[in-house]
């Protein structure tokens, strides 16, 4: 007799490479509507805020430059603060999916 994975058929109604074993992949706008409103803003800012590079080049003015650089440079680390709040909020709801690399050097050891 065969083992029970190997004569199981695939349900009528999932697509084709699609099983119960490999779900459906969460298309990028839900998993960006997945994410909190502060998340989406920041994301959005960084976005942008790397076309005022290209744009301010295009006035020939250092100064333009120089603030596009700067907007950009706060967007990533705004970007990358949300982010980590997030993180550490979605580690505290679920301490047994929390990614140890992602807690840092001073969190404390889950047991």
């Amino acid at each position: 007799m065969a083992p029970v994975g190997e004569t199981r058929r695939r349900d009528p109604d999932t697509p084709a490479g699609e099983s119960a074993a490999e779900p459906a992949k969460a298309s990028a706008w839900q998993r960006f509507n997945a994410h909190s409103p502060r998340y989406r803003v920041a994301l959005v800012g960084w976005i942008v805020s790397i076309f005022l590079i290209p744009a301010s080049v295009l006035l020939h003015s250092p100064a333009a430059t120089g603030v596009a650089i700067v907007l950009t440079w706060l967007a990533i680390h705004n970007l990358r603060r949300v982010d980590a709040g997030e993180r550490r909020a979605q580690a505290d709801a679920d301490p047994a999916d929390a990614d140890p690399a992602d807690a840092g050097p001073d969190a404390p050891a889950v047991r």
